[in-house]
């Protein structure tokens, strides 16, 4: 398993796991990332939709 391939994974996971406080577009999902991981993972809106 690649490294791409791990991060694809984890980041799915970050999106469903977001997704569970109700819909929201890619501009929120990617900026909850950021706010919950307090800066340290900084996702584009673009990385999200091929996830």
């Amino acid at each position: 398993m690649s490294g791409s391939d791990i991060f694809t994974g984890t980041l799915e996971l970050l999106i469903l796991r977001t997704l569970r406080e109700g819909d929201l577009h890619g501009y929120r999902i990617a900026k909850h990332i950021r706010d919950t991981s307090q800066g340290v993972l900084d996702v584009e809106e673009g990385a999200l939709y091929p996830a």
